[in-house]
């Protein structure tokens, strides 16, 4: 745990979720930045929390989006392994999870092929177990498309 004097519970600054950031696989043709309309949250300095980064030259609405996982301050890795193009919806369920709901494409819904915005959901709970972060639940293929 992070030592509380030196944690700042409104969570990472721009230029350590920038080093963060860099430390993962960058989207194409670009690098990430914070996603505003996701942003932050959960308690940076006691539990899990997150930081919702896109990809700063991706265009709407199939912007790549990742989530940066921390526990008790410390980078924990990204949420999942492949990028979320079309938006993820995120919440603190507890000091130990967080609940994300990912949108994609979803052919197997009638009305998707008349519709652009993604109509299928996913969502998925990840949690601190002890010593890493693991996920609860499981995303369809029509998200992963075999990627992650």
């Amino acid at each position: 745990m992070q030592n509380a004097s030196t944690c700042d519970p409104g969570g990472p600054s721009a230029a350590t979720v920038a080093r963060d950031a860099a430390t993962i696989v960058q989207p194409r043709d670009s690098r990430w930045v914070p996603d505003p309309d996701v942003g932050r949250g959960g308690d940076f300095c006691d539990g899990l929390s997150w930081v919702a980064v896109e990809g700063a030259n991706s265009f709407f609405p199939a912007r790549s989006r990742q989530l940066l996982i921390y526990h008790d301050g410390t980078f924990q890795g990204t949420a999942i392994r492949c990028e979320a193009f079309r938006g993820q919806e995120v919440s603190s369920t507890a000091s130990d999870a967080i609940r994300v709901t990912y949108r994609f494409v979803d052919l197997s819904i009638p009305e998707q092929s008349r519709k652009q915005d993604p109509l299928g959901r996913a969502t998925v709970t990840f949690r601190w177990n002890g010593s890493r972060v693991v996920m609860d639940g499981s995303l369809p293929y029509a998200f992963t498309k075999g990627q992650c």
